[in-house]
């Protein structure tokens, strides 16, 4: 029960028993809880805050199966935000679906990015967020224009289903043909590139209907991307051969 040498779990009452079992204090958030916090004054001193204090933590496994823990700045978080949001289009209108479950930091991208340009998340119940179940007609209710998915979702729905959907990111998985021939002319797809340690999306690359090649993540949104020999970071990979992402 490695789970990288946390010492404290907050869990809510529906998932503490699948704590129970791992090395750690487990603190249930439940309302019993809540109501034994003390209030906080509204006029305590922020001052404390800086870009360089962390915005959040989150675990990720990354290739190697083992957790670890990424905790992210806030300098860090707004330069991606300011990045990836505006090669997705986020505005003022955009009404993005809130889908992603809150352990991924593509919830965040749903949440904090939206509501830094000035759009409204549409969040549906559990029930409603099951793929193949309620989701397509939460979509289409709640008027979202906007849905950031991964590709295994996005194949149990059809476009006509969503006709307010005006822009698909893909990420989590790689974006397939069938993806691009299925929704492309119906929305502007995007595939959505980045792991956590790069603070949600690092590209956000609009996805060409002509192209043949729908797993192109395209360039940085908020830094340069480099494809770099595997065995020497600091050379560049040749053209047309296999790197790394620096």
């Amino acid at each position: 029960n490695d789970i990288g040498g946390v010492q404290v779990i907050l869990a809510s009452p529906s998932t503490a028993t699948s704590c129970a079992k791992l090395d750690a204090e487990v603190v249930v958030l439940s309302p019993a809880l809540i109501s034994q916090l003390p209030s906080l004054s509204t006029t305590e001193d922020a001052s404390a805050v800086n870009p360089r204090s962390a915005a959040y933590a989150i675990f990720t496994s990354g290739s190697t199966g083992k957790p670890k823990c990424v905790i992210m700045e806030h300098l860090s978080l707004c330069s991606s935000i300011r990045g990836h949001a505006t090669d997705i289009g986020l505005n003022a209108e955009s009404r993005v679906l809130q889908f992603s479950n809150y352990v991924f930091d593509v919830s965040l991208g749903e949440i904090l990015s939206t509501l830094v340009f000035g759009g409204t998340v549409c969040v549906p119940s559990d029930t409603q967020r099951l793929a193949g179940g309620e989701l397509p007609s939460f979509i289409a209710q709640s008027r979202a224009n906007i849905a950031m998915l991964t590709p295994s979702v996005v194949s149990t729905i059809s476009p006509n289903e969503v006709p307010t959907l005006k822009t698909l990111v893909l990420g989590g998985e790689a974006p397939t043909r069938d993806n691009l021939q299925t929704w492309g002319g119906h929305v502007r797809l995007v595939n959505g590139y980045g792991p956590a340690e790069a603070c949600i999306y690092c590209s956000a690359f609009e996805i060409p209907s002509s192209t043949a090649y729908p797993n192109v993540v395209g360039r940085g949104s908020n830094f340069k991307l480099w494809v770099v020999d595997v065995n020497e970071p600091s050379r560049l990979a040749p053209i047309g051969c296999t790197g790394e992402i620096l």
